[in-house]
């Protein structure tokens, strides 16, 4: 009897169970064949009618994705929209229980962010990630690239992203799904996109600038600062370096050993290498991106320069660098031996690497899956630069273990082919952009004074940190005294005679020109062509 009643009171459960969808018409967008059965089965369980085609009368479509054209044609006629966990039989109390599987906002999509500081890329990634989307290092792999709207792009950036226009779209779309919590279609929320961002910031910045109002605002925020650029165009550098002036900050063409910052485009690959490079020397500038000067600006204060880092690749690993097609048949690297970080390269890639050394008498060692120093047989290791984190960790546990391996890109192997000789290590990284530092052995016993009637304090207090950033001494007039600079290109021999009498007989006068000459030309300037000229009694 008690069997009968527990038999009963489970097929009442069932016969509901089986009446969950009845009268409901369900449809799925995204999911392959043998998915689509799957449904159609638990379905027609419940009572409900699977349809392959989406109508207006349809009551809910199962998605994978929220910009689907099924998606977006069912939020339009006010369909709703369920994940596949709807009908999770693991979890049956969740039938019909639409807003327990309502999908979020960025349902299934890949997103890649381009320049955003760190911190907001982080705020944007944990919205992301809450309302179902994910981040994608990869623009061709995204379904959205989500540009911040004051960008600085390079032209090669903006060539890149034109090949993604469709994907374009600016955080303005971003902030409407995240507010209103609801995906916001795209083709409907385009902006207009013009690449010249670099133009329309540098004007805008200009005319605040230039206005009485704002003068204290800029006037001291790069005091006594030195910046470095790498990576832009002349057009885009020279404005650059406008800004930089006109907050009273320096910038050189190389990097001094008191260099703050070198200012980099949103993407620059060769990142790494010139902060090794740098490393090597003992100087350790800030890289950061071009964003960062043009917010620091905005702002009126210097921000952070962690938020500012460059990316490493707009389309890693899918397009990484590939090697050049140069052959010499020679001894070039005879004696010689070399291995390839194997998961850096594709296999064509490691073939035709490998056709280059063998071709010039050097040796090849497979080196299978090794991803450390010690794994390898060679003494050269050849690692793509499109992979800076793992080309930083080889680095260190090679120099930290004093393993000896040299780690090389491929493209040490082509500018060894290019000038048909082995190059120096360190000499390779004159290959691609860096930075360096420049002599300085002639300012060690040099003693400069800068009249005050010649530049006001600022000026003074930056050309002081700029003579001891090169090694030389500033102090006022006295004995020790070996050089007087100013800004004038003659002086009268009254005013020299003057000047003498507070120091040596021997001091010279010299033009400031002498100094920026000197960054510029690495330490090719003689000082005596800088003298200041007397003016000609009348």
């Amino acid at each position: 009897m008690k069997g009968a009643k527990e038999q009963n009171k489970a097929s009442k459960i069932s016969s509901s169970k089986s009446d969950l969808l009845r009268g409901l018409s369900i449809c799925a967008s995204g999911f392959s064949s043998i998915e689509n059965q799957e449904f159609k089965r638990k379905i027609e369980k419940l009572g409900g009618k699977y349809i392959e085609d989406l109508l207006t009368s349809t009551h809910y479509l199962i998605i994978n994705k929220i910009n689907s054209s099924k998606a977006i044609c069912a939020m339009k006629n006010n369909i709703k929209l369920v994940t596949k966990d709807w009908l999770d039989e693991k979890n049956e109390e969740k039938y019909l229980k639409f807003e327990n599987c309502k999908p979020g906002c960025f349902y299934g999509l890949n997103l890649f962010l381009f320049g955003f500081n760190d911190e907001e890329f982080d705020n944007m990634n944990k919205a992301i990630n809450q309302r179902g989307g994910s981040i994608t290092n990869n623009m061709s792999d995204a379904d959205v690239i989500i540009i911040k709207s004051n960008s600085v792009f390079t032209n090669e950036e903006t060539e890149r992203l034109k090949k993604y226009r469709n994907k374009l779209i600016t955080e303005n779309w971003y902030n409407s799904c995240v507010e209103k919590n609801e995906f916001q279609n795209i083709e409907e929320n385009k902006d207009l996109f013009n690449f010249e961002f670099i133009t329309q910031n540098y004007s805008k910045i200009i005319s605040d600038i230039e206005s009485e109002n704002n003068d204290d605002k800029y006037s001291n925020l790069f005091l006594g600062k030195i910046f470095g650029i790498q990576g832009f165009d002349q057009e885009i550098k020279s404005k650059i370096i406008k800004l930089i002036s006109f907050c009273n900050g320096f910038y050189f063409e190389s990097i001094l050993e008191n260099t703050d910052y070198v200012i980099v485009p949103l993407t620059f690959d060769n990142s790494h290498l010139i902060q090794n490079k740098l490393n090597i020397f003992g100087v350790c500038p800030k890289i950061v991106t071009c964003n960062w000067l043009f917010d620091s600006i905005e702002k009126g204060e210097i921000i952070s320069a962690d938020l500012y880092k460059p990316m490493k690749s707009l389309d890693l690993p899918k397009e990484t660098i590939s090697s050049k097609k140069i052959f010499i048949s020679g001894n070039l690297f005879k004696g010689q031996t070399f291995s390839i970080v194997n998961k850096t390269y594709k296999q064509s890639q490691i073939l035709e690497l490998k056709e280059k050394i063998e071709g010039n008498m050097g040796e090849f060692f497979d080196s299978g899956n090794a991803v450390t120093p010690g794994d390898f047989k060679a003494k050269y290791i050849i690692l793509n630069d499109g992979y800076p984190d793992l080309w930083d960790n080889l680095i260190q546990e090679n120099n930290n273990n004093g393993i000896g391996k040299i780690i090389i890109s491929h493209r040490y192997i082509d500018e060894c082919l290019r000038v048909r000789r082995l190059v120096d290590f360190l000499d390779f990284f004159d290959s691609v952009p860096y930075p360096f530092q420049v002599p300085r052995e002639e300012f060690k016993n040099k003693y400069f004074y800068l009249p005050m009637n010649q530049y006001n304090l600022q000026e003074r207090l930056s050309y002081e940190l700029l003579i001891e950033t090169l090694g030389g001494n500033t102090d006022e007039l006295n004995k020790k005294t070996t050089h007087i600079v100013f800004r004038k290109e003659e002086i009268s021999q009254h005013t020299k005679d003057k000047l003498i009498k507070g120091s040596n007989k021997d001091v010279k006068c010299i033009s400031e020109s002498y100094f920026i000459d000197y960054i510029i030309n690495c330490g090719k300037c003689d000082i005596n062509k800088y003298e200041i000229k007397i003016k000609d009694k009348k």
